[in-house]
């Protein structure tokens, strides 16, 4: 057969086991890396795995890292913050000191032991915001913090494949250390020159066409991949510069959602050809190994994750919901297992190792995440809970007003809330937030609306105004329910970023549902009626926003 049929069998096979896959509803990867095994030498040796197959498996690499690059824009990292630095980081140093700790007693060399430590640090990316995209968890609190922590890997990640680029041309553990911080800096250099010369000149260029957006994108991405290979780096170091260096342009995320297609196109051969190179020959062997190895991904790096959170001030909750993305192993762990075979450093039983590990743990956390609500309700007694709610309950019967939320909306609402007299309180989970209330000397508890537990300890009935700026409807409706199920005169404003959210929250007894996109193209239309075209009133009325704008980015 030619290559062309070696592809063509290669992805039929990858849709059949994939679809199996998809109908048990777990990630697509997973079929294939099972297609690898089934067209490979462990089973029917279809055909070779080199030639086109090896091809494309390095154009998904470099696809991958150019998309992970991609999401590493400064300001992006910096809106994750402290609590997501700190856990992630620790998560990681932990996680990679009792990898490393394992790998010594199953008897592994040191830089085999190296790699297993730094793939079980590792979560995946696109497993995970692809599983809180569709529970619709990703703009929440433990969504963005489970993002921030990926984001830290991913920084990690660079860190690491440099060095071990740096190892791979013989360099001392030492050398390797400083050739990777010294590739950072003149890397940092290089990219930071460009973003300030080169791209702005044709940034309008590329404005003008899709097409030619397209194929800049794959351009720029192959060609740096190709230079820093020239160069004596890797390819996947280069397409993570390429990423990087347009992180911060006004194409970004057109930009990233035109290369994840050509990501997802290769990415089936590089799992693929992963897997054809597994070795199951002493597959019996690695059992105890793969079920500790998947403990600690599965158990630890969670308790890992919620003990630095719980330490940082949040609610139990809020870091088990976090901690539970974060349990598997990343495909830039299998992208590592793939490197480290390539360059000698692990052997095909360690390759395959790490290849289970993900398979296991990759499949159930999947599961977990699913189920992560119902996981906290049986788990909840083991975390430590203090008391919080029962120490403030008396406090909070006295409230007539009480405002859920105090990020950015919460805030316009306090100088309201004061004017019309009466006590009230604000609740929220955010530690950083409550931090900036206790500052401003306002009325705060800490609390977590979609805990049923919390709502049981409020007394519903002295309530007269109830404020939610909380954008989860689950949570809105649940605390509607049982506000009316006690008060029905009691005045509830929610907020709501669809219309079919807007209609669930008043057919469960909403007063007033604030819709911003509504309002805010009303309030322009009304704004037309009453300046028509008179540019100086539409002048005055912008000034007097960008003053309110600058005053709330102040406060927030």
């Amino acid at each position: 057969m030619d290559a062309f049929s070696h592809v063509a069998i290669m992805f039929s096979v990858a849709c059949g086991i994939s679809f199996l896959m998809h109908r048990l509803k777990q990630p697509l990867l997973l079929g294939y890396l099972l297609t690898g095994v089934v067209v490979g030498p462990a089973l029917f040796a279809l055909f070779p795995i080199e030639g086109a197959v090896s091809l494309f498996a390095e154009l998904g690499i470099v696809s991958l890292l150019y998309v992970v690059g991609l999401s590493l824009n400064p300001k992006v990292i910096g809106e994750v913050g402290r609590p997501s630095f700190i856990a992630g980081l620790s998560q990681i140093l932990l996680t990679m000191a009792i990898g490393f700790g394992l790998g010594w007693v199953f008897d592994l060399p040191l830089i085999s032991s190296v790699y297993v430590a730094a793939a079980l640090a590792f979560s995946s990316t696109i497993v995970v915001t692809k599983l809180l995209a569709d529970k619709k968890e990703i703009g929440r609190l433990h969504g963005k913090l489970a993002v921030g922590i990926l984001l830290v890997q991913d920084l990690a990640a660079c860190f690491l494949l440099i060095g071990l680029s740096a190892a791979v041309g013989g360099a001392q553990a030492s050398e390797a250390v400083a050739t990777a911080i010294g590739t950072l800096l003149a890397g940092g250099i290089l990219l930071f020159l460009l973003t300030k010369t080169l791209l702005p000149r044709v940034e309008h260029l590329l404005g003008a066409s899709q097409e030619l957006l397209f194929l800049f994108s794959v351009a720029w991405g192959m060609g740096m991949a190709a230079l820093f290979h020239a160069i004596g780096l890797s390819l996947e170091i280069g397409a993570l510069a390429a990423g990087i260096t347009l992180a911060s342009s006004g194409f970004a995320v057109e930009i990233s959602a035109k290369i994840r297609l050509v990501r997802d196109f290769f990415l089936v051969a590089f799992f693929v050809l992963l897997g054809a190179q597994l070795n199951f020959d002493q597959v019996g062997g690695l059992v105890v190994p793969a079920i500790l190895l998947s403990l600690v991904v599965l158990i630890g790096k969670p308790l890992l994750v919620q003990g630095a959170l719980r330490w940082l001030g949040y609610h139990p909750r809020t870091g088990f919901l976090t901690a539970i993305p974060i349990a598997q192993m990343s495909e830039f762990s299998l992208v590592l297992a793939l490197f480290g075979l390539r360059a000698g450093h692990i052997s095909t039983e360690v390759a395959t190792l790490l290849a289970v590990v993900a398979f296991v743990t990759i499949a159930l956390s999947t599961s977990f995440i699913h189920r992560s609500e119902q996981l906290y309700e049986r788990v909840k007694q083991f975390l430590f809970i203090r008391n919080e709610k029962k120490e403030t309950i008396d406090e909070l019967i006295s409230y007539d007003t009480v405002l859920f939320g105090c990020h950015r909306l919460g805030y316009d609402f306090l100088p309201v809330i004061r004017a019309i007299g009466g006590s009230y309180v604000v609740i929220d989970f955010d530690p950083e937030v409550m931090q900036r209330l206790q500052t401003m000397q306002e009325p705060s508890l800490y609390g977590d609306m979609s805990d049923p537990e919390f709502l049981e300890d409020l007394d519903m009935k002295r309530l007269k105004l109830v404020i939610s700026t909380i954008p989860d409807i689950e949570a809105n409706r649940l605390f509607l329910t049982k506000l009316r199920g006690q008060n029905t005169d009691a005045i509830a404003i929610f907020i709501a970023h669809s219309l079919e959210a807007g209609k669930t929250l008043y057919d469960a007894g909403a007063t007033y549902v604030i819709l911003p996109h509504y309002l805010g193209g009303n309030m322009a239309a009304r704004m037309i009626r009453q300046f028509g075209l008179d540019p100086s009133k539409f002048g005055e009325e912008r000034d007097k926003h960008v003053c309110d704008i600058n005053d709330r980015l102040c406060r927030v």
